[in-house]
């Protein structure tokens, strides 16, 4: 692998943050270690990608789902960057990732841009984590990666055969005319956050919505929503049909992390994924708790992650290039 290249760009941190209410007492920390945390651009191909890297050691590379953005796993490398080194890259068109104008499919191209990432950090060996629809697409990239990939976690992600029906009526309504308009007055309303079809079924306790996750995830979509729609009307939501052959290509060991009450995603799904895996694989269920477990009880995930990706042989594991 190439030596980890210079970014194209550096923005300072902007400052930290106040505790919110609601507010989980270690991510207020986490979210002023985020902030103050540099960004770096990568030019990939054409696509500006921002990302952050946080620790030493190992590298895990951590994937978001839509729509969020890498500030979702702000209190995971808060607690993981005490023994690893963590890449965090925001997707095309969420947080500081200008959209992509050439999107074509939305798992297919941004699977193929976590292949691409890891060659511009330099990073030969690399666990992946990825939640929900980064989930899916950090498992197509594992398939083309190989022995490369020592190691995946998937939280609340994409099982094989299942589109959920809320996912299939909002990308119905993305393709509306007056979809940004009616998606930006509707994303600044607590009733519609706390609804199914915002984020009520994401989290066991409602109340974390009005707190940070409100702050770092719901405003920015309210303030341009343009491409968070881009990306769902782009979805080929088939591939939920096509898992069980990329699950059959992927020989690193993997550990499902559970929310066993997940409406979207359940926890049979997760086990049909165990099945189906060519290495090593297993599910830890996470009891009560949603799709967004990672956002409810982070401290526990990252305890999870840390445990399952340091068991991993010494001789499977590197240290990025450029530590």
């Amino acid at each position: 692998m190439a030596p980890h290249p210079t970014p194209i760009t550096y923005l300072g941190g902007n400052g930290g943050g106040e505790g919110r209410r609601h507010a989980h007492p270690t991510m207020t920390s986490a979210l002023e270690q985020w902030r103050a945390a540099p960004v770096l651009f990568l030019d990939l191909e054409g696509r500006k990608v921002a990302y952050r890297r946080f620790g030493h050691g190992p590298a895990i590379v951590l994937i978001h789902g839509w729509p969020l953005s890498g500030i979702t796993y702000r209190a995971l490398v808060a607690e993981l960057s005490q023994s690893f080194t963590c890449y965090v890259p925001d997707l095309p068109g969420a947080g500081d990732s200008p959209p992509d104008p050439n999107l074509k499919e939305f798992f297919g191209d941004f699977a193929c841009l976590i292949g691409q990432f890891v060659d511009a950090v330099g990073l030969d060996r690399f666990a992946l984590v990825g939640h929900d629809s980064g989930g899916a697409m950090a498992r197509v990239a594992a398939a083309q990666l190989g022995k490369r990939v020592t190691a995946m976690v998937l939280t609340n992600t994409e099982v094989p055969g299942h589109v959920p029906g809320v996912v299939k009526m909002l990308q119905y309504a993305a393709a509306l005319p007056l979809a940004r308009p009616i998606f930006q007055l509707l994303l600044g309303s607590r009733a519609f956050l706390r609804s199914a079809f915002g984020f009520g079924g994401a989290f066991q306790d409602k109340d974390l919505i009005d707190g940070e996750f409100r702050e770092t995830a719901c405003a920015p979509l309210a303030r341009d929503v343009s491409s968070a729609l881009l990306s769902l009307r782009r979805a080929d939501l088939n591939v939920a049909h096509t898992l069980p052959e990329v699950h059959a290509a992927i020989h690193a060991p993997l550990l499902c992390l559970w929310g066993d009450a997940d409406p979207f995603f359940s926890t049979a799904g997760a086990e049909t994924i165990v099945e189906q895996w060519a290495g090593p694989a297993r599910l830890e269920r996470i009891p009560g708790k949603k799709l967004l477990v990672h956002e409810e009880v982070p401290t526990l995930v990252a305890a999870h992650i840390a445990e399952f990706v340091g068991q991993q042989a010494p001789a499977r594991l590197a240290t990025p290039l450029s530590a």
